[in-house]
């Protein structure tokens, strides 16, 4: 059983259940939910490497801290190009909610109903 909250209980009869309420999740998720999550976890693993990489210098295991500092180099990397495409993402979605919130004036009208009745020549 999981709990949320006080109020809100979330009770799994199976595994089948789980995963198929599971799977309806990650398809509702926006570009921009999974980018965050993918940043999220990321920042979770550069963290755990850090860790992991002073624990094999701490024990002289510093051939296999090499290999493990060129990971984290290239997780940072990945980082940085996840972070601008989630920016770039947020910026996209903003300004798309602008434009579908943008109001035609009544000149732009007045072309629309001309190009619809065949007035001008296409």
């Amino acid at each position: 059983m999981i709990h949320l909250n006080e109020n809100t209980k979330l009770i799994y009869k199976n595994p089948k259940e789980f995963f198929r309420r599971w799977g309806e999740g990650i398809k509702n998720l926006t570009p921009a939910q999974q980018l965050h999550a993918k940043l999220v976890g990321q920042i979770g693993n550069m963290v755990g490497l850090v860790f992991a990489w002073a624990f094999l210098i701490f024990k002289g295991f510093w051939f296999f801290s090499i290999s493990m500092a060129f990971v984290l180099f290239m997780l940072f990397i990945d980082h940085i190009g996840t972070r601008q495409q989630y920016k770039a993402t947020c910026k996209s979605m903003d300004d798309m909610k602008e434009l579908d919130n943008l109001k035609f004036s009544e000149e732009e009208n007045h072309f629309d109903k001309i190009i619809k009745e065949g007035e001008v020549e296409k």
